[in-house]
């Protein structure tokens, strides 16, 4: 039960690059004093990115379904709210991938949200402290006694290897080759400590995760806009950057050979994407970036019929059709892919620009109304204190002030008119600040509705790109096979 003002929450999205992709769907809600959900709310979200299609099939949600909803900007008022009230803020998993995901949607949206400094409360966490996995627990598991020799080098390979055998035939994995399963244990990293690794979502695309500037972008981007940033890898001080190891030297290096030799380094010395193990076992083989399926039927189930040279041919066209479509397709993803974030950046660029002059133009316009506010109140001040004077002289003339009593409402009159002058001030000051964040509000929502609009031509042209290409390389299939696809 929460003791704390305790916000629930969940999102989903356009891929996992937390840099790039965005929020379709965020839900959230307070648990009570009884440990119940209340307030709940869930909110379907405009991006101004494409919805990758491995994560449509995670979450089902397309960009029709979305097309009509409010952006983020729009729609995260409440949310945020809800965060700056909020004590623990609750997820599963969150730590790695909704509180960052959510975080960069705050900045981009012009929000100061102060969301990472919440104490964060992460069912998975719990889960993971919860449910030991050490050897000795899993060695009991599966293998059915204790682990003899626990915390001794010798014991512990022998308990790992007993371990991992009793767990494969647990598994039903005892025909799946090991290096295979290894392979695909090593998910979507490509180098072991993940600064190369397949995209989840689309697993032709390389991503390069290593730095803040280019971290998360795909590695042919880089290769193709900063090669400089690659140079800089090799020639970097490493006992400076410990970060910078001599396989990732070795990257830098093979990456500024060119995209294509690079993606064949890649394949050559790493292997391709892995099969999760449960595909392993459904599948049965290890690849799976094949757009198009072999054909079932081979020339050996074919020989009985008489006619094996005439089926050996047609399977050969069938191959060499099929390899065409695939290393074609490949590279015509990358390249509509590519283009899509270059023009994205370059509309980010422009987006920041525009908003910058605007508020510069708005500040410009604050300050200039309230300085003429100022004017005027300090000219009414001086009105309003020459007139008090007056009657205060008059009324001396009459005999009614002496000399001490005189100056004593001058002084008087002259304390209240500064009091009210920095009353009307203040007063101006809040009124003009107000003016000045319902305006920025207003430019940052219309800044925003230019680029989600721009985003939308940006991504109708990578998908004209796509399927222009793919007519060519049908109608090349075509004409160099005589094989329709």
């Amino acid at each position: 039960m929460s003791d704390h003002k305790t916000l629930w929450l969940d999102i989903e999205t356009t891929g996992i690059a937390k840099a790039y992709d965005q929020v379709v769907q965020m839900a959230y809600g307070w648990e009570n004093e009884d440990g119940e959900l209340v307030e709940e709310m869930s909110i379907l979200v405009r991006p101004s990115v494409p919805i990758s299609r491995g994560a449509f099939e995670t979450h089902g949600i397309s960009d029709d379904m979305v097309a009509n909803s409010p952006t983020f900007a729009e729609a995260a008022s409440e949310l945020a709210d809800r965060i700056d009230k909020a004590e623990m803020i609750a997820t599963y998993n969150g730590n790695r991938f909704d509180i960052p995901i959510l975080d960069a949607e705050f900045k981009r949206a012009g929000m100061s949200v102060e969301l990472i400094s919440k104490l964060p409360l992460d069912g998975f966490r719990l889960l993971q402290e919860m449910n030991p996995r050490d050897l000795s627990t899993m060695h009991a598991k599966y293998v059915g006694e204790p682990l003899e020799g626990a915390h001794d080098a010798l014991g512990d390979i022998r308990g790992t290897h007993a371990l991992y055998r009793a767990m494969i035939s647990a598994f039903g994995l005892d025909s799946i080759p090991d290096h295979q399963i290894a392979h695909s244990l090593k998910g979507y990293n490509i180098t072991v400590d993940g600064k190369l690794m397949w995209d989840k979502w689309n697993p032709n695309v390389i991503i390069f995760n290593y730095g803040k500037k280019h971290g998360g972008r795909p590695i042919d981007w880089v290769i193709e806009n900063d090669p400089g940033y690659l140079d800089w890898i090799i020639g970097a001080d490493k006992e400076r950057i410990d970060s910078i190891t001599v396989e990732l030297v070795e990257i830098a290096r093979r990456a500024l050979n060119g995209v294509h030799d690079f993606y064949r380094w890649v394949q050559a010395t790493y292997g391709g994407p892995p099969l999760e193990v449960h595909e392993l076992l459904e599948k049965g083989q290890p690849s799976r970036h094949k757009r198009l399926e072999a054909p079932e039927e081979t020339p050996a189930t074919l020989e009985d019929t008489g006619i094996t040279g005439v089926v050996n041919s047609d399977y050969q066209k069938e191959i060499q059709a099929q390899e065409m479509y695939n290393q074609r397709h490949t590279e015509l993803e990358r390249n509509c892919m590519r283009q899509l974030m270059e023009k994205s950046q370059e509309l980010d660029h422009e987006f920041q620009t525009r908003l910058y002059r605007r508020h510069q133009e708005l500040d410009n316009e604050f300050q200039s109304r309230l300085h003429q506010r100022h004017q005027e109140l300090n000219n009414e001040f001086q009105t309003r204190l020459y007139r008090s004077h007056q009657e205060i002289d008059k009324r001396a003339w009459a005999g009614e002030l002496d000399s001490n009593s005189t100056q004593e409402e001058i002084s008087k009159s002259t304390a209240e008119g500064n009091d009210w002058l920095r009353e009307k001030e203040a007063e101006a000051r809040t009124e003009e600040n107000a003016w000045l964040r319902e305006k920025e509000a207003e430019a940052t929502a219309e800044g925003n509705d230019w680029l989600n609009d721009k985003k939308v031509e940006v991504e109708a042209e990578r998908q004209r790109c796509m399927d222009e290409g793919i007519e060519r390389i049908r109608s090349d299939i075509r004409d160099q096979f005589g094989i329709t696809y």
